[in-house]
C-alpha cells in the first residue's frame, strides 16, 4: 500500500524558517570546530602514550609470571583457556572453550519507506510531496509503528518476548596469566554457533520453535514469516591464541599509565609488540580522519543553515536562485575547508610547529583562492549590469 501527501510552503514560511535555521547552524559550526580542537589534541596525545608504550614494553613468557617484571609494562602471547561452560538456558544452547556466548534476535516487522520530492516555485515557495510504503521485514531492533503515517494494518507488536543477550565467562587465562575483566571483554571476533536440536528450549517456548538455517525461528512457517515472528541466532567468541600489552599487576593485568592516557592492546592470533603498536597507531590515524571529516561537515552544514536565508531570497527572483545556491554551496565548502585547516593547524602548532606552519600556508593558499574567486564574480556581476 502506497500514500502521497503533497505540501506547499510559502516564500514568507520558508523565510521564517531559514531565519530560524542560523542560531541552529551556529552552535551546530561551534560544536564542530570544538570537536576538531580536541581531536587534534586526542590523537596526539594518543600517539606520545603509544610511542612511549612502544618503548617501554618488554617481551616476556606468558609460561610463567615473573615478580620481576611487576608493575612494567609487558607483551605476551599464548593461547586463552576457560574453564566454564556458557550455556543459554532460554534456548537450551552451549558451548565450551568460548569466551562469550552471543545469542542475536530479529523479528519480523512491518517498516516504512518514505520517499519525497520538492519542487520550487515561481515567487520562491516550495511545493514536496511525500510516498509513504509499506513492507515487511527482519529487524535487529524494534520498528514503532505509531509513528507510522498509515497506521491501519500496520501495527507492530509493542514488546519483544525474545531480547538478544550476550553471556560472559568470569575467568580466562592465558598461559600463566589471568585476563583482566577489561581484556576478555575487548576479545570480540566471533564465528557461527549452528543449533542442532531443540532439545534444550524452553517449555514456554518449544511448541512455537523451529529449527531454521542453523539458527532457531519462532512461528509457524519460516518460509512464510508473519509479522511478530522471530528469528534467532548464535554465534561464540572462541578461544584460541591472543597478545596484549598491559601493565603486569601480580598474575594478572591492568592499563598502564603513560604520560597523558592509559595503554592496554590485546588482539586475536599471534602478534608482535611492533605489529601491535602498529596497528595501534593506524586505528589512531583512522579515528582522526573519520572525526576530521566529522567536524568538517559540521561546519559545512552550520554554514549552509547560516546562509540559508540569502538563498530563500534568491528563489523568489526567477533564474536567480539556481545560480546562487551552486555558489553559496561552493562558498560554504571552501570556507569550511578553510576553517577546519586552521583549527588543526592551530592545534598542531602546539604539538608539531613544523607540520602546523605547513597547514596555516595550505590555508593561507585556499583563502587567496577564495578571494580571486569572489573578485571574479564582483567582475562578472559589474560587467553583466
Amino acid at each position: 500500500m502506497e500514500h502521497s501527501e503533497t505540501t506547499t510552503t510559502g516564500p514568507l514560511a520558508r523565510l521564517s524558517g531559514a531565519f530560524g535555521g542560523i542560531i541552529f547552524g551556529i552552535i551546530l559550526s561551534i560544536g564542530a570546530m570544538l570537536i576538531l580542537i580536541w581531536n587534534e589534541g586526542r590523537s596526539v596525545k594518543r600517539h606520545r602514550d603509544l610511542n612511549e608504550g612502544s618503548k617501554s614494553a618488554i617481551a616476556v613468557s606468558s609460561a610463567e609470571v615473573l615478580a620481576e617484571n611487576e608493575g612494567k609494562l609487558v607483551h605476551t602471547s599464548g593461547a586463552v583457556q576457560v574453564n566454564e561452560k556458557l550455556t543459554d538456558n532460554q534456548f537450551g544452547v552451549e558451548t565450551e572453550q568460548a569466551l562469550k556466548l552471543i545469542r542475536s534476535v530479529e523479528m519480523y516487522q512491518w517498516k516504512e519507506k518514505v520517499s519525497s520530492s520538492t519542487k520550487k516555485k515561481l515567487g520562491g515557495g516550495t511545493e514536496t510531496t511525500k510516498n509513504y510504503s509499506y513492507e515487511t521485514a527482519w529487524s535487529s531492533s524494534p520498528v514503532d509503528s505509531s509513528r507510522f503515517k498509515i497506521q491501519e494494518n500496520h501495527q507492530n507488536p509493542a514488546n519483544w518476548a525474545i531480547q538478544a543477550e550476550t553471556f560472559s565467562v568470569d575467568t580466562a587465562s592465558l598461559g600463566a596469566f589471568q585476563l583482566a575483566p577489561f581484556q576478555i571483554t575487548s576479545l570480540s571476533k566471533s564465528e557461527d554457533l549452528p543449533v542442532d536440536s531443540l532439545d534444550g528450549v524452553s517449555s514456554e517456548i518449544r511448541s512455537n520453535a523451529k529449527l531454521n538455517n542453523g539458527g532457531i525461528f519462532l512461528g509457524n512457517n519460516p518460509d512464510s514469516p508473519q509479522v511478530g515472528d522471530y528469528r534467532i541466532q548464535f554465534e561464540k567468541v572462541p578461544t584460541g591464541a591472543a597478545s596484549l600489552v598491559a601493565k603486569q599487576k601480580g598474575n594478572s593485568f591492568e592499563r598502564y599509565q603513560a604520560g597523558n592516557g592509559t595503554v592496554a592492546l590485546i588482539q586475536s592470533g599471534n602478534a608482535s609488540l611492533e605489529e601491535m603498536f602498529a596497528t595501534a597507531k593506524k586505528g589512531n590515524s583512522m579515528l582522526a580522519w573519520i572525526l576530521r571529516g566529522g567536524g568538517f561537515l559540521g561546519i559545512l552544514i552550520g554554514l549552509s543553515l547560516f546562509l540559508k536565508p540569502l538563498t530563500v531570497l534568491g528563489d523568489m527572483i526567477p533564474f536567480l536562485g539556481r545560480f546562487l545556491n551552486a555558489g553559496l554551496g561552493l562558498l560554504s565548502a571552501i570556507f569550511a575547508a578553510i576553517l577546519s585547516f586552521l583549527i588543526i593547524a592551530i592545534a598542531w602548532i602546539a604539538y608539531r610547529p613544523l607540520l602546523g606552519i605547513l597547514l596555516l600556508a595550505a590555508c593561507a593558499v585556499m583563502a587567496f583562492f577564495l578571494f580571486r574567486l569572489i573578485s571574479a564574480k564582483k567582475q562578472q556581476a559589474v560587467a553583466a549590469s
